[in-house]
């Protein structure tokens, strides 16, 4: 093998050492194998634990978080370097891994923003039963005892009551008799 750092040529078996020069790391920034004064390679039995499936198609290793062949798997039990690259973090497949999974947690946390912006910007104070704009006296009701806190204790009550205080259903019903903005039209005695 080839050292990004030195360009000198060894090998893991035979008893040859790799070079002891301080260089960026194992993996250098291209991904090309490099090394650092710490290098050992040992090709006895490390302390891996995994069992690799009879199916040959490779496994999620739980322990080192990350999809490792059947090469990487015998690199795991057999190579002490290796072996210690994944238990720091740093091992081959690992980065792939921790990468997909911040960027799905900062997708899930954008989203989770721009659900929370909605709720700002169209509720009132956040609730979604109540709009930002009242369409009737049972908005305006609902956003009294929002605002007062009341709406807070009912709920509490009647959640531990398993029961359904029926909030929704009274706004609905206020909001048809009183609505605001439309001008009703009644049948009367000059019509």
């Amino acid at each position: 093998m080839a050292c990004n750092g030195c360009n000198k040529r060894w090998t893991s078996s035979g008893g040859s050492k790799p070079p002891t020069h301080k260089s960026k790391g194992f993996f250098g920034a291209d991904g090309e194998l490099s090394h650092t004064e710490e290098v050992v390679v040992n090709t006895g039995k490390t302390a891996c634990a995994c069992n690799f499936p009879k199916n040959g198609e490779g496994f999620y290793c739980d322990r080192h978080k990350c999809w490792k062949t059947e090469d990487l798997f015998q690199l795991c039990q057999k190579r002490e370097d290796y072996y210690n690259m994944w238990e720091e973090g740093r091992g081959p497949l690992q980065d792939l891994y921790v990468t997909s999974m911040k960027e799905g947690t900062k997708k899930q946390i954008q989203e989770k923003e721009l659900e929370q912006e909605v709720l700002e910007r169209d509720y009132f104070m956040g609730d979604p039963d109540i709009p930002k704009k009242s369409r009737g006296l049972g908005d305006t009701v609902s956003k009294f005892t929002k605002a007062t806190g009341i709406k807070a204790v009912v709920d509490t009550a009647f959640d531990a009551m398993d029961k359904d205080c029926g909030c929704r259903e009274r706004q609905s019903k206020l909001n048809k008799l009183f609505p605001y903005g439309k001008k009703r039209k009644t049948k009367g005695f000059f019509e």
